[in-house]
């Protein structure tokens, strides 16, 4: 599973997106989905949800 931190993060990111740019608001949406990706698929090898979770 990907850590829980991480659907806290992506909101955080999309809220904050425009401080930095329009195109900002991506990084937070695909922390999130990564998150969801997990929850949806427990199945997957651990090396996948460490690969989200470095992203």
């Amino acid at each position: 599973m990907v850590n829980f931190d991480h659907l806290y993060r992506g909101p955080c990111g999309l809220a904050n997106a425009p401080r930095a740019n329009s195109m900002a608001g991506h990084l937070g949406a695909a922390v999130t989905a990564g998150y969801f990706r997990g929850e949806d698929h427990p199945e997957l090898e651990d090396g996948i949800f460490k690969a989200i979770e470095l992203n």
